[in-house]
């Protein structure tokens, strides 16, 4: 009887460490887990309707506490522009023109939103932890153009997509970026926001 008792307790013994072990391994998995995600979801500015994305992958990058984004910002005298570029790898991210005075550029997507299933989730974020890009606040603001954005109606356009939800419940951080390629007469149709999350 002793015999079994001791049999019964080393195979408990066994899988208590074993389950440890998986723990571990998981843990660890996670803590070093070298490859990032980054997606700039592409929103409206009359509308906050969700008009697709722009996704990119990378590999071997630590996790940063911070986006790892340099800004390059031409003001146009009459031609600008206004990039980031992801600083690990010094690869260009997002790259539009903004001109002087009236100019329509409609910023590309290379995935539409047909191609972002729905979930019945709501992805929920901190707005005092999100990185704001609006690079023309300046002149915006001399337009008398109200700059008191709701990052809310924003939000809602991306949050119940399934996308948003696995980046935001793995982490991500959240930004949010403000283009419009045309300064001196601000035209609301030709302006965009994009939602950009990063894990």
């Amino acid at each position: 009887m002793k015999k079994i008792k001791n049999i019964i307790f080393l195979i408990s013994v066994l899988a208590f460490t074993s389950c440890c072990n998986n723990d571990m391994d998981d843990n660890n998995n996670t803590t070093n887990n070298q490859n990032r995600d980054l997606i700039f979801l592409k929103v409206e500015y009359q509308t906050n309707t969700f008009l697709g994305a722009n996704q990119f992958h990378f590999n071997n990058i630590p996790l940063t506490n911070e986006l790892p984004f340099e800004e390059i910002y031409i003001q146009p005298a009459d031609f600008g522009s206004y990039t980031l570029k992801y600083t690990p790898t010094d690869e260009i991210v997002f790259d539009a023109p903004i001109h002087w005075l009236s100019y329509s550029y409609n910023y590309p997507v290379s995935l539409t939103p047909n191609a972002f299933p729905v979930s019945n989730e709501s992805a929920t974020f901190t707005l005092s932890n999100a990185v704001f890009f609006i690079p023309t606040l300046y002149y915006l603001e001399q337009e008398f153009i109200d700059t008191d954005f709701n990052y809310d109606e924003i939000w809602n356009a991306v949050k119940n997509l399934e996308i948003t939800n696995q980046y935001v419940n793995q982490g991500a951080k959240v930004g949010f970026l403000f283009y419009t390629p045309g300064l001196g007469i601000f035209q609301p149709e030709t302006a965009a926001w994009f939602v950009i999350l990063y894990k």
